[in-house]
């Protein structure tokens, strides 16, 4: 299917539930699109694409996001702490999540009790803030500058993993550049100078119940 056709899949299936459309590049959203309430399960890879749309929350029964991007970061701008069905969030990217605003009524917890899928987040995300709000959380992949997780008096720390008392798979991909300027492999985890190897080994073994993928070493 072209990619100028997939505007026309709200109209021909209103009721739709699954939408799995990966192997199709497209670089733009459709109005109608966030008119299918009924999805449960998204899958697509945008072309150029660096913002994941506020209206993708609109569509409150979703349980499975996945997005596969040409790009390295992504910007979710949906409330995903109201989108209380969501279980799996995942991506290739690194994501950064929305802020958790106080909510304006005490019936409103801004918790998602519903996910157990978060991968793979930006470093950054990484605060006790919003781990309190996905206390249920089975995966999480993490892609960036892993170091930053272990620099002291940060809020975004490894330390706060602990938290995540359900946690039983976590994925660490360094994403950044070398002093050549050159991509390092994702598959290894460079630690600056300013983070002793050992201080990182200790702080795996802290959460060892959990799977670590990649290897520890120095540019």
């Amino acid at each position: 299917m072209p990619s100028a056709d997939i505007p026309t899949i709200p109209k021909g299936f209103p009721l739709l539930r699954v939408l799995d459309v990966e192997s199709i590049n497209f670089s733009r959203f459709s109005k109608v699109f966030y008119k299918l309430y009924h999805l449960r399960y998204v899958a697509f890879s945008p072309d150029s694409i660096k913002m994941l749309p506020k209206l993708m929350g609109e569509l409150w029964n979703i349980q499975t996001l996945i997005i596969n991007m040409q790009q390295r970061t992504l910007d979710i701008q949906p409330n995903i702490w109201n989108m209380v069905r969501l279980r799996h969030l995942d991506t290739n990217s690194s994501a950064k999540l929305p802020a958790p605003v106080a909510p304006k009524s005490s019936k409103v917890t801004l918790v998602n009790q519903s996910l157990q899928t978060l991968s793979t987040i930006a470093p950054k995300i990484c605060t006790e803030e919003v781990f309190a709000r996905t206390p249920n959380l089975k995966k999480m992949g993490i892609r960036g500058k892993i170091a930053v997780l272990l620099e002291p008096n940060k809020s975004a720390s490894l330390k706060n993993v602990k938290k995540l008392e359900y946690l039983e798979n976590l994925k660490l991909i360094n994403d950044t550049s070398n002093q050549t300027g050159k991509e390092t492999p994702s598959a290894c985890i460079y630690i600056s100078n300013k983070v002793e190897e050992a201080d990182f080994i200790r702080y795996l073994v802290e959460v060892g119940r959990y799977v670590y993928t990649g290897a520890v070493g120095t540019p």
